[in-house]
C-alpha cells in the first residue's frame, strides 16, 4: 500500500495538475493509479519470490521424483505469475469503470 501511495500522490498527482480536460484528468487518474498499484504489487511479488529467483525451484518428473533445481523454470513461474497478477488487477480496475461509464 505504501509503495502505491507513494507512487500516486507523490508522481501522478503534479502530473494531473497539469491537465485542464476533466474526462482525460478523470481517466488518467485511473490509469495511473492501476499502473501504482501493478507496480507494488509486482514489487511485492518479486520480493517474495528472490530467493526461488537467485536458487531454482525443484523439478519433478510425472512419478514424483526429484529431478534437480532449475532456475530458468523459477524465472517462468516467477515471470507467469506477474503476468496473472497484472491481468487481475487490470480486470478488476476496468470492468467496473466500463460499467459506471456505460450508465
Amino acid at each position: 500500500m505504501g509503495t502505491s501511495y507513494f507512487l500516486n500522490q507523490k508522481l501522478f498527482k503534479p502530473f494531473l495538475t497539469t491537465i485542464a480536460h476533466p474526462t482525460k484528468k478523470q481517466a488518467l487518474s485511473v490509469v495511473l493509479t492501476m499502473v501504482a498499484m501493478i507496480s507494488a504489487k509486482w514489487a511485492n511479488f518479486l520480493s517474495i519470490r528472490k530467493k526461488e529467483l537467485k536458487e531454482g525451484i525443484n523439478v519433478y518428473d510425472t512419478e514424483g521424483l526429484l529431478l534437480g533445481k532449475s532456475k530458468v523454470a523459477a524465472s517462468n513461474a516467477i515471470r507467469d505469475g506477474l503476468i496473472v497478477r497484472a491481468c487481475l488487477r487490470t480486470s478488476s480496475f476496468t470492468v467496473p469503470l466500463l460499467y459506471m461509464w456505460m450508465r
